[in-house]
């Protein structure tokens, strides 16, 4: 089977994307935000329609300028439909004009697409397609695959006998960068542990040494906190309060709990005994009846 590093080079359309863009790592908005719309505009079509039509799509979207196109209006989304240079598909012009608006939210939150991306790196593919089937529209599995490649955030793009390939290699692209050792599992511990407990014990646990869900990290355990925030949105920890135990011995992190967590408990328990205090209740007053009817009796 001939691969697309046998195939691409040489070719008009193929070899340049393929000699200086496939795979190579990519941090302009503008830039992940147009490989976004080309690859959700190939669905169903093929890469080389696509790369002919490039031109035509960046002229379109405004060179992809992620505010612009957030913009879009009614007028503007007829002009997209009527425009030969481009592929005129209703759901692939929604789709780009509503990921524009997710993307300034994306970027409000974390900075940028890249960091947004970086947060949640690394991730398998089937992760990668569920957290973006959640956050952008018409983002299916072959889409985000491609993306990702094309980017850098998955293997794939290049065999490895590929001259390209060392090239990209070179440049430390994010699939081949390992995550921080033991960070993930220094938040799985923390996520099992008792917060509540843990911060009795712990004088250094306080208001200083709270991280905010922007990313914010105050206190004296700013330098690991940043370390281990993009494993705290990829295991779904980001968008609660993070309460940690710093433990000035070593240095590091001993524990880190969701508050959320703690209150849940605190709920739980509350209901509970609530619904303990109703049900003696009413047996007090099924017995209180009970006694009167035999008195009558």
């Amino acid at each position: 089977m001939t691969t697309y590093c046998e195939a691409a080079p040489g070719d008009p359309l193929h070899g340049p994307y393929h000699d200086g863009e496939y795979g190579f790592p990519a941090r302009d908005d503008s830039v992940l935000f147009e490989r976004l719309i080309l690859e959700i505009n190939q669905a169903g079509l093929s890469w080389a329609t696509i790369l002919r039509k490039r031109a035509n799509f960046w002229q379109a979207y405004d060179g992809f300028d992620i505010d612009k196109v957030a913009a879009y209006g009614e007028e503007d989304r007829q002009r997209l439909l009527a425009d030969a240079g481009i592929i005129r598909n209703r759901l692939k012009v929604d789709a780009a004009i509503e990921n524009a608006s997710r993307l300034q939210a994306i970027r409000d939150e974390y900075g940028s697409f890249a960091d947004w991306l970086d947060h949640h790196h690394p991730l398998t593919k089937e992760e990668w397609v569920k957290l973006f089937k959640k956050t952008f529209r018409f983002t299916g599995g072959e889409i985000v695959g491609e993306f990702l490649m094309s980017t850098g955030y998955l293997p794939g793009a290049h065999v490895d006998s590929c001259p390209v390939f060392a090239e990209i290699a070179a440049l430390n692209p994010p699939w081949m960068q390992p995550p921080p050792p033991n960070a993930e599992s220094e938040i799985r511990a923390c996520a099992a542990a008792d917060v509540a407990s843990i911060c009795q014990s712990d004088p250094v646990c306080g208001a200083r040494s709270r991280i905010s869900h922007t990313g914010r990290v105050d206190g004296d355990v700013a330098g690991a906190g940043n370390a281990l925030l993009p494993h705290h949105r990829r295991l779904g920890l980001a968008r609660q309060p993070l309460l940690l135990c710093h433990h000035p011995g070593d240095g590091g992190l001993r524990r880190l709990q969701s508050a959320d967590r703690c209150l849940s408990k605190i709920f739980t328990m509350i209901y509970i005994f609530l619904g303990i205090g109703l049900l003696v209740a009413v047996f007090t007053r099924l017995a209180d009846a009970l006694v009167q009817s035999r008195s009558k009796q």
